[in-house]
């Protein structure tokens, strides 16, 4: 009989034979060429290369039989990897990764509460993907993207509908929507400071468990609707304003992380727009430019560029009382310059619930 309760997969024990299937596990090259001792098991993680796979150790590597999910016996005696490979084999297979990595995944890229018959869909798409082949994620994205639940009005203003933006990607999408480039094709930006405003670097999840609970629930109406709300947990009364704070820093005072600075030129009066990005460290430039070919069939406006901002921004999401409020304010020739009216519109538009709020 179905009584809505949890259903444990696994316990403490299924744990502990997994934590001994991955022992021997370990940096398999040094961070730096200066080091010439050969690269050994159990340093801090920062001694070795992130960038290259791990190395199995079998001195370091339980040699006995281990029992992990579903009961299965890994027998004594193999190799580590060998183990390894079987245990990801037996997870692989398990009835519940298919409707966990969908969840998860609808999460991430759609809505924080994806109804149990989209989950089921997805879910059936990577036990099989129509020609046999499970696990397929290529097809399993393509399912998610374009399922009903993602992309028909219908939802557009259920109450179960949409997610919060977290920092990053929020701070990724402006990057990439403006199209940041540098010189010297490397990175120029570790996110240090942006991780001290927002609490949130790349790659630098507190835990294995990430950033957030995927079951999160919002000290708010969340609650009341039995709903979650994952990213709100790293959202709180100061991270918040100082998100705020750095977009306001990054548009209108030309900051970017100490020594960099980001400034959006003139857009209005059919200039090229362009971010210029400069480190007089190592005197590398950065640009993210404003096409020459979007600006040829607008008209230079300030409609225009709240129109476009909007598109490239907040997937055309605007409201309406917003456009008319940032219209008018970048109209304001006796407030603005054209160049600090294009850098207010866009400053505004990435603290506007209709861009933070992915609907």
């Amino acid at each position: 009989m179905t009584t809505g309760e949890w259903i444990p997969t696994y316990d403490d024990d299924d744990i502990k034979g997994l934590a001994k299937v991955f022992t021997g596990l370990s940096g398999s090259a040094w961070y730096t060429d200066e080091i010439e001792a050969p690269v050994q098991f159990g340093f801090p993680f920062n001694a070795y290369d992130l960038l290259l796979p791990m190395q199995m150790y079998e001195l370091w590597h339980e040699p006995g039989e281990k029992e992990i999910i579903g009961g299965h016996i890994i027998p004594a005696g193999q190799s580590g990897m060998e183990d390894i490979e079987e245990a990801i084999d037996v997870i692989f297979n398990h009835d519940n990764v298919g409707p966990f990595l969908a969840e998860r995944l609808i999460q991430r890229l759609i809505k924080s509460n994806p109804t149990p018959a989209y989950i089921d869909r997805v879910a059936t798409v990577f036990n099989d993907n129509g020609s046999g082949e499970r696990g397929d994620l290529a097809a399993v994205v393509k399912a998610i993207l374009l399922d009903s639940e993602a992309y028909e009005c219908f939802w557009i203003d259920n109450i179960s509908n949409g997610m919060l933006r977290s920092p990053l990607l929020r701070y990724t999408q402006m990057m990439k929507g403006l199209k940041a480039e540098a010189e010297s094709e490397l990175f120029f930006n570790a996110g240090v400071n942006y991780e001290i405003f927002v609490g949130q670097a790349p790659l630098g999840a507190p835990s294995v468990f990430n950033y957030y609970a995927p079951d999160y629930v919002p000290n708010a109406d969340f609650a009341y609707e039995n709903l979650v709300g994952p990213e709100f947990q790293i959202l709180n009364s100061s991270t918040s304003s100082n998100y705020v704070n750095y977009m306001f820093l990054a548009f209108m005072r030309e900051f970017l992380n100490n020594t960099y600075n980001l400034q959006l030129t003139n857009v209005l009066n059919g200039d090229k727009g362009e971010y210029n990005l400069y480190d007089p460290q190592n005197n590398d430039s950065y640009e993210a430019v404003l096409s020459d070919e979007l600006w040829m069939d607008l008209g230079y406006s300030p409609a225009d560029l709240i129109d476009y901002l909007d598109i490239l921004m907040c997937n055309g999401s605007l409201s309406d009382d917003t456009r008319e409020r940032l219209t008018n304010s970048v109209s304001r020739t006796d407030l603005f310059t054209p160049i600090d009216a294009a850098n207010y519109a866009a400053y505004m538009i990435m603290i506007n619930p209709d861009y933070t709020i992915l609907k």
